[in-house]
């Protein structure tokens, strides 16, 4: 069998093995500090504390209201693309908007993002989330899709 290039290379690299290892967050403090890990990357550290979150939302508020602002920015516009071609033009975009018709809570602690249609417009929701973690943050999260054709 004849192989060339990236294949036979392929062929013949191992897999390489994860070296993740999840750092529980420290307590809020000085942040000059560096986060406290194990020295050698490759040994094992405890795992974090079920609930230990720094950050977290269950989307638990009333049907038909708008997520929590001091978690949650709701985008009121498209992010501009620089020097738009073919389906990239502004015309052809849908926009954001901050309104319950796309950006709400279905009391059942989900956050609803939906898409509607106003004349020959699309609207859309997008939400930005107001904390930012760093390098070695682990995010979770639980979303489903529902595709309409």
């Amino acid at each position: 069998m004849l192989m060339l290039g990236a294949g036979a290379l392929a062929a013949a690299a191992p897999n390489p093995l994860a070296r993740a290892i999840p750092v529980p967050p420290r307590a809020p403090g000085d942040p000059s500090q560096p986060p406290s890990g194990p020295a050698d990357p490759a040994a094992p550290t405890a795992a974090a504390k079920p609930g230990g979150y720094i950050w977290h939302d269950e989307f638990d508020g009333p049907a038909g209201s708008a997520p929590d602002r001091s978690k949650w920015t709701i985008s009121n516009h498209r992010t501009p693309i620089r020097r738009p071609v073919g389906w990239d033009r502004p015309e052809y975009f849908y926009q954001y908007r901050d309104s319950r018709q796309n950006v709400f809570l279905d009391g059942k602690s989900n956050l609803v993002i939906r898409a509607t249609r106003d004349g020959n417009t699309y609207f859309g929701g997008l939400v930005h989330g107001n904390w930012r973690g760093g390098i070695g943050t682990t995010w979770e999260a639980r979303i489903k899709l529902n595709w309409q054709t």
